[in-house]
């Protein structure tokens, strides 16, 4: 399996804006805008790690053109193990009631 070093669609990119003293970091997806805006990278990637958890996407920090670090990987690490419908939706089995207490006589 050949390493994959960018990012795919719907990942989450980290750039940085602005001079190399003060930095300002922003996120946005692949292909599209810059959506959130941070002043520190450490609060951008907290975001973007939540984000990407939630929707199973990989986190990468943009350098200089075309140029990506994988920072966090969320992408397939739960596809494997979960069963999906004909339509690629998580299945989900339906929730166990719980069983009535029997009364003592």
């Amino acid at each position: 399996m050949a390493l994959v070093n960018v990012p795919a669609g719907g990942d989450v990119v980290i750039c940085t804006h602005g001079p190399s003293a003060h930095p300002a970091y922003a996120l946005r997806s692949v292909g599209g805008p810059d959506q959130l805006a941070f002043a520190t990278r450490g609060e951008a990637e907290r975001v973007a790690r939540a984000f990407a958890k939630h929707a199973r996407v990989n986190v990468w920090l943009a350098g200089a053109p075309n140029e990506f670090t994988l920072v966090v990987r969320f992408r397939g690490s739960e596809r494997a193990s979960r069963p999906r419908s004909a339509a690629g939706a998580l299945h989900h089995p339906p929730a166990q009631l719980p069983k009535p207490a029997r009364a003592e006589p």
